[in-house]
């Protein structure tokens, strides 16, 4: 058994079998950095769900710049994508090394499948503004 499986393995490397996304999946995902911020935005679809998820993070020169995260306070943000807007309902507090992350699941059927090539993403924190435009990755 242990050798079919070695065959199977090896056969699969040779033969540069790789993995075929079916219809039912599919992944979107934007980017774009800022002075003070940087975002990433993907849309996942797997089966008849999609899954969308916000990740921003402070950037901070840690060789020149002694400003701690905890500076920073809470921060509210609203990622306008053309047909939808995702925004914070309150200031939300950073975590580890001074990022954000939301996730939310919606059905398929409510999700149209046209992504526009940019979305842009503003985010408050003491009393600044940053606006960021996320660009759709190939």
């Amino acid at each position: 058994m242990k050798k079919l499986l070695s065959v199977i393995a090896l056969l699969s490397i040779v033969s540069g079998c790789s993995y075929e996304k079916s219809e039912e999946e599919q992944n979107v995902m934007y980017f774009g950095v800022g002075e003070d911020w940087f975002g990433t935005y993907t849309i996942s679809k797997v089966h008849s769900s999609f899954f969308e998820s916000l990740y921003i993070q402070r950037i901070i020169d840690r060789e020149n710049e002694p400003t701690l995260i905890g500076d920073v306070g809470e921060i509210e943000y609203v990622l306008d994508v053309g047909s939808s807007k995702l925004k914070s309902n309150s200031p939300q507090p950073l975590k580890g090394i001074g990022n954000f992350h939301t996730a939310t699941e919606t059905s398929g059927f409510l999700v149209e499948g046209e992504y526009p090539e940019q979305a842009t993403l503003t985010i408050e924190w003491n009393n600044q503004t940053e606006e960021i435009i996320l660009t759709k990755q190939n």
